[in-house]
């Protein structure tokens, strides 16, 4: 038999797990409505992990904090066409990869 402790971490566990996909479906949702504090949550949460993640990449702080800008910039403007997301980190890790390559790539050229 489970101690009853150990099934109500497994709760918590399960409603902070769809309580988060609630949060992100939802700042997307209004995001794609064009909310401005839906944005600004959006990047005061993401930005920092974002440029970490891009400066592994680009190696260049100004490359990095320029691509960062012009991507978030880029994500508001084309919001409405925007898909549906349950989780909003996979997306914007994977959309800013190739934005920055995109951008690294042009400046080779």
């Amino acid at each position: 038999m489970i101690p009853y402790f150990l099934l109500l971490l497994e709760i918590i566990l399960h409603l902070i797990f769809y309580m988060e996909k609630l949060t992100d479906r939802f700042i997307w949702k209004s995001l794609k409505e064009g909310d401005l504090k839906a944005f600004s949550v959006l990047f005061e949460s993401y930005y920092p992990k974002l440029h970490s993640y891009g400066l592994k990449i680009s190696k260049n702080n100004a490359v990095t904090e320029d691509s960062l800008q012009d991507f978030f910039l880029y994500v508001y403007e084309h919001r409405e066409n925007l898909s549906d997301l349950d989780s909003i980190a996979p997306y914007l890790f994977t959309s800013y990869k190739r934005f920055l390559l995109r951008v690294m790539k042009k400046m080779k050229n």
